[in-house]
């Protein structure tokens, strides 16, 4: 965990994601998280999460949203 931590630093998922038996899992809290916080999506960032979406579930995701 410590070493991943490390490799991921302040990268967005368009330049860093985990190994790919947590990458759908990774990418559901992204979106949560860049939604909970009303934060953009780049171009890149959205084609990113598109791409690697497109071999995930289709899993329902519950959002509350920051005040």
């Amino acid at each position: 965990m410590a070493r991943s931590n490390r490799q991921k630093s302040d990268k967005d998922i368009a330049e860093w994601c985990p190994v790919e038996t947590e990458k759908c899992d990774y990418i559901n809290r992204w979106t949560v998280s860049k939604t909970r916080w009303r934060q953009s999506v780049d171009t890149t960032e959205k084609n990113v999460l598109r791409d690697l979406g497109a071999n995930c579930p289709n899993d329902n995701l519950t959002i509350r949203l920051a005040r």
